[in-house]
């Protein structure tokens, strides 16, 4: 097994020395307001993007997102990305992933999308899927104000955003579009039924001093699943679906010290079984949550940059 990396450990060490509880021990609230405080220190880390707040018609209400553009656009058709966010479909929002939205829409020169969609306990499973379907729907019918005409869209999350992503691109398919350019997980959850047993991962780093533990993402699911069957949902689980084929080419991200590790690593093979185009890169010596914690943490920013440079792929 790799070591891990010093930014990694001396992160995971000043976690420690903080003597804050794991996730799962929380309130809900407590545990949105801890997430807040360790994303905070990246905020403001990229210059050159302007933004702006939106709202989307949806089933459940309005949906706000936020809107980044560089500062400086060409005249040519950009793609725009939908950044789903991550945070265990319970926790997270627009501005705990204020850093990441900007860094690639800063780093590819593109439109991102922010979606602040619903939120368990209070909106279970298929709550906020449907809140991110819908701005799909959206962005398809806004593309020429967001991207330009013709614009391709992308769609991106970490963790539980990853999920979301991996579930919106199936839907896209059986529902007949709109058509997805490329999605991009960072350390996806793709099987909410999947045990140590199939995914070793889950067990050699769910003891929960790596950042995320097994109990944490129990804890979250069960808020996200009202029902035990969903878990085997296609929507819920992603790596799943009996049919993995004529889905958008993929870019998977993962971490050596993620719980998660196993099933993105999985998500990706099964792709690649399926004929679908996907790159995978584990990041060996770091934690999951790297992306967002880029501002410490070296592999989070070489992962942005492998993102920013995926996306540039489909640009015109």
């Amino acid at each position: 097994m790799s070591e891990l990396d010093n930014d990694t450990a001396a992160l995971l060490a000043a976690m420690q020395d903080s003597g804050a509880p794991p996730l799962h021990a929380l309130s809900v609230t407590d545990a949105r307001f801890a997430l807040e405080g360790l994303t905070e220190p990246s905020n403001g880390q990229d210059d050159g993007v302007v933004t702006e707040d939106a709202e989307v018609s949806g089933q459940g209400g309005a949906i706000p997102v936020r809107i980044y553009r560089p500062s400086v656009e060409g005249a040519d058709s950009k793609p725009v990305v939908l950044l789903f966010h991550g945070g265990g479909w319970a926790l997270g929002s627009i501005e705990t992933h204020e850093p990441m939205a900007r860094s690639i829409a800063s780093l590819a020169g593109v439109c991102v999308v922010s979606v602040d969609y619903r939120l368990a306990p209070e909106h279970p499973f298929p709550a906020g899927f449907d809140d991110c379907y819908t701005v799909l729907l959206w962005a398809a019918s806004n593309r020429d104000k967001l991207g330009g005409p013709g614009a391709p869209i992308l769609v991106a999350g970490d963790s539980a955003g990853g999920n979301l992503a991996a579930a919106v691109a199936l839907a896209a398919r059986d529902r007949g579009g709109p058509a997805i350019a490329c999605q991009i997980l960072f350390y996806p959850s793709v099987d909410a039924a999947g045990e140590g047993e199939r995914f070793p991962s889950r067990e050699l780093f769910g003891g929960g001093e790596y950042f995320l533990g097994a109990q944490d993402i129990i804890w979250l699911k069960d808020m996200y699943l009202t029902n035990v069957s969903d878990q085997e949902n296609i929507l819920v689980s992603p790596l799943r679906a009996p049919d993995l084929t004529n889905l958008p080419p993929a870019l998977i991200l993962t971490a050596g010290f993620d719980p998660l590790r196993d099933e993105g690593l999985a998500y990706h093979e099964k792709l690649c079984a399926a004929g679908v185009q996907s790159s995978h890169h584990c990041f060996e010596g770091t934690i999951h949550g790297f992306i967002s914690f880029a501002s410490q943490i070296a592999a989070g920013r070489e992962g942005l940059d492998m993102a920013a440079a995926k996306i540039r792929e489909f640009a015109e």
